[in-house]
């Protein structure tokens, strides 16, 4: 739990002028003479990675073309159960424009016949005209968002994840009683060397080996709890490189690990784990002057946040102290509170996990905050490390709990789109909201091995 940010300072480098896309792609390709095959993946609704896979020479041709892949429009409409969206239009197409700025291989020791691009996402329905629309993207939501703070405050940000995550072994031998999915390891936990010298840790250190070698910085690597928990920490990029990179992190994490026969998992909560992983989000911004309106702003509509920082109704068992917090509340360096401040600018949301879409979740994150800048709100909630050290529920001044259950942060979000529109500009939260109405209702109905093995195939 240690990233780092240094507060932001200057801007991003860029080159004067971007090469074709063509020449790019050319070039990466040059220099990776083992790709045959080019990735175009997103992330959805539900917080799923998906993709299709493209030939060298069909993704060249796209690209000195500038074209897009072309799909059927259910790329945002499949649920995590393996259905979609009741009347989901079969007419109409969705466009994947691949980001290649993003284009990375998948490390030395994965398949390295494959490289992969993030891609966004442009709708064309036959009802409306076909126009195009941008909107339903989450990945385009977090670049308006990024732009709104640069051209209207001056703001910037960095943003740091740590990958919480648990090494299983598929119990196939279970009896009546057992768990289906039971960690590799146990240990002390808590930065303890004897866990390190458990069987999960060769592991942890061969992810860390492929992650390095995929070009990927890590901050630290560490034991974290008991029931063979580990934590990776990267270091800050801006916002989109970060969330980028970190789908990178759990794709080759989960290959790698998957590659020995067992599993690597980052959900909130198995019925087998005491202990749930979480996927803490740092953010700094620059500059400073407005950190208490932009704090504000997030504590503000944190627990409707909640819905898209926590999407699933597994996320809610890690409502509580040392995990998301139980509070909408902040301290400094404090890790009982929902939102732990590090330094001036510098904080950590803690009620978040990898189950997220990250990209729509650090989206409506930065757009309270911008909120909270917009309308100049103060910062009426006092540091619970000051008033009332963790016992943050003593403080009076603290009134707002976070969320027990997704239908109760859904409800919240909800409530708060007029608002959070203002900055996000777009109805995507009110698709998202729809979208996971209905597949709560359908997760509900999982027996609970079902819903363990769908979670941790996906996240």
């Amino acid at each position: 739990m240690a990233t780092t940010i240094a507060p932001v300072s200057g801007s991003p480098s860029k080159t004067s002028q971007s090469p074709p896309h063509g020449t790019y792609l050319s070039e990466f390709l040059h220099t990776h003479p083992q790709i045959q095959f080019i990735r175009y993946q997103w992330v959805d609704l539900s917080g799923i990675l998906r993709a299709r896979c493209l030939p060298n020479s069909h993704a060249l041709k796209l690209a000195c073309t500038d074209q897009p892949l072309r799909c059927g429009p259910i790329t945002l409409q499949a649920l995590a159960d393996n259905s979609v969206m009741p009347n989901l239009s079969r007419s109409g197409v969705h466009e994947l424009h691949p980001d290649w700025s993003s284009l990375r291989t998948l490390g030395p020791g994965g398949n390295t016949a494959y490289a992969t691009v993030m891609c966004s996402i442009v709708e064309k329905l036959p009802q409306n005209g076909n126009r195009p629309d941008p909107t339903v993207c989450p990945r385009t939501a977090l670049r308006e968002v990024l732009d709104v703070a640069l051209h209207r405050w001056g703001i910037r940000f960095l943003v740091g994840f740590e990958v919480e995550l648990v090494i299983l072994r598929d119990n196939k031998s279970k009896t009546n009683g057992d768990h289906q999915f039971v960690p590799l390891c146990s240990g002390p936990g808590h930065y303890s060397v004897a866990s390190m010298r458990g069987p999960s840790f060769q592991y942890l250190d061969e992810c860390v080996s492929e992650l390095m070698g995929a070009g990927v910085e890590i901050h630290d690597f560490h034991v974290e709890g008991t029931t063979g928990q580990f934590e990776i920490s990267l270091v800050p990029q801006t916002p989109m490189a970060a969330i980028d990179e970190l789908v990178r992190v759990h794709d080759i994490v989960k290959t790698t690990v998957g590659g020995h026969g067992y599993i690597a998992t980052m959900v909130p909560r198995l019925s087998s784990l005491q202990q749930g992983n979480g996927e803490h989000i740092h953010i700094s911004l620059s500059p400073t002057n407005h950190e208490e309106s932009f704090l504000a702003g997030i504590l503000n509509y944190l627990p409707g946040i909640c819905a898209v920082t926590m999407p699933y109704a597994q996320s809610y068992a890690r409502v509580g102290k040392l995990e998301a917090g139980e509070w909408a509340d902040w301290g400094t360096e404090n890790r009982d509170v929902a939102v732990r401040k590090i330094e001036s600018g510098h904080w950590e949301i803690r009620c978040a996990d990898a189950s997220a879409n990250m990209y729509l979740a650090l989206a409506t994150i930065l757009a309270s905050g911008l909120l909270g800048v917009r309308h100049q709100h103060p910062l009426v909630l006092p540091d619970v490390s000051l008033v009332s050290g963790s016992e943050n529920a003593n403080s009076d001044d603290v009134t707002t709990k976070l969320p027990k259950t997704l239908e109760d942060a859904l409800q919240l979000l909800q409530e708060s789109l007029p608002q959070l529109n203002e900055i996000l500009r777009s109805d995507i939260l009110s698709h998202y909201v729809a979208l996971k109405q209905v597949e709560s209702r359908r997760m509900a109905q999982l027996v609970r091995e079902e819903m363990d093995r769908l979670m941790v195939t996906l996240f």
